[in-house]
């Protein structure tokens, strides 16, 4: 009969050998867990990212996963991490053999997968899904048959909501950011890996694009029953954003911008631990519920994006479903200095106020000493010249370093 190599029971027969009744195996057996050390990097949450403040006013996070080591292993794919012996069907364990447990193999490829990625697909599942109820919200109203100014509440509560599902969705795998202007802040002033970030933006624009495709999908007949066609002017601009006709560009601009600074500050306010964060579990239902006010009272002028991905992958996915390429060039080619370039810019500024004026933590550039602004000079003339593959110089470098000839970013 096969023996438990946890319990060391058997079916029938002798029984095995009884191991102690160790930490790892508590651990592994889904018994008693054992909290883990605080990591001194830090995950972050989005569009409504929040972020966990560990020692030292670090980072503050909306779910229970922890952080290890700078990389984001959530709760899920941690758990499914046990098969004494790695792949072997032989899961009989000798009292020499125990510290087989240090070293957990996945269950299974999934589990393996799901570890590696597990930022990339939380991104992508979160922004899927909020991009999906948001621009589902918008096609509702605008391909209704009542048009009732009351209506447009349902626009405004299905982005606030839509913004708080896709936290809750992905907030224990990645931090949920689901906004491209987030990560790029929380990059500069919180520390986030600088590695990761690309890898967030490129899968919260998929999954913007996933979740347009999704509501145009659900909406196309009815958008051709009251348009006649897929025409970008008239019930696509609801699928992406664009300013009315009567708006100038840079009333437009400064629009995206304040909105996105709003948000941003507000995010880092809740993610400060020194300053007055909400109870557990609140942090994706308040950003939600900023989310609202925003788009309640700034979103007229230009539909109210505060987030590139929001409006560039249903833009695309709009493409993609028949619209014409006209739908990137409209306004004088909005998508790019209004989309991109006015909420990045917003969320840096309102980044770097709410950290002049409020924030305490040394991980802020704005804190940093004079030394540690030279140790981050050398790591970033370190990442150029490892970059450009210029190795001699980049191993000198890293050798001074390493001896404190230089000082380094930890400084």
């Amino acid at each position: 009969k096969e023996v438990d190599a946890i319990t060391g029971e058997k079916g029938e027969g002798e029984a095995a050998p009884q191991l102690q009744d160790t930490d790892e195996r508590k651990k592994h057996r889904g018994g008693s867990k054992q909290d883990p050390e605080p990591s001194q990097d830090y995950k972050h949450q989005n569009h409504g990212s929040t972020q966990s403040n560990q020692s030292g006013g670090m980072m503050m996070q909306e779910s229970s996963a922890q952080a290890g080591d700078g990389e984001n292993t959530g709760v899920i794919a941690d758990e499914a991490t046990y098969s004494p012996g790695g792949d072997s069907d032989d899961t009989t364990l000798a009292p020499e053999d125990e510290d087989v447990l240090d070293e957990p193999a996945p269950f299974n490829s999934l589990a393996t997968v799901r570890a590696k990625f597990q930022d990339a697909l939380g991104e992508w599942l979160g922004t899927t899904i909020f991009i999906a109820i948001g621009v589902s919200s918008n096609l509702a109203v605008a391909t209704g048959e009542s048009q009732h100014p009351g209506i447009y509440q349902n626009m405004y509560w299905g982005w606030g909501l839509a913004v708080m599902l896709g936290i809750y969705i992905s907030g224990g795998s990645s931090g949920a950011h689901l906004n491209p202007a987030i990560s790029i802040a929380l990059w500069i002033y919180r520390g986030f890996p600088a590695r990761k970030l690309p890898t967030f933006i490129i899968f919260q624009a998929l999954g913007a694009f996933t979740g347009g495709l999704i509501a145009i999908a659900i909406y196309r007949d009815a958008i051709l029953y009251n348009d006649g066609g897929l025409i970008g002017s008239s019930r696509g601009i609801q699928i992406y954003t664009q300013p009315k006709e009567y708006v100038a560009p840079a009333t437009a601009f400064f629009t995206e911008f304040a909105g996105t600074a709003i948000l941003t500050c507000s995010i880092l306010a809740l993610g400060d631990d020194s300053n007055s964060p909400p109870g557990a579990g609140m942090h994706a239902f308040i950003i939600g519920l900023l989310t609202i006010v925003l788009v309640m009272s700034l979103g007229s002028n230009t539909g109210g994006c505060f987030n590139p991905v929001r409006d560039f992958g249903p833009r695309l996915a709009a493409m993609a479903m028949g619209y014409g390429t006209e739908i990137f060039t409209a306004y004088h080619n909005w998508w790019i200095w209004g989309a991109w370039g006015a909420t990045i810019s917003g969320g840096l500024t309102g980044g770097v106020l709410y950290d002049v004026c409020v924030f305490k933590g040394g991980e802020s550039p704005v804190n940093y000493t004079p030394k540690k602004w030279q140790g981050k000079t050398n790591e970033g003339r370190l990442n150029v010249l490892q970059m450009f593959r210029q190795h001699t110089q980049a191993r000198n470098l890293e050798t001074a370093m390493e001896k404190g000839e230089v000082e380094n970013g930890g400084s």
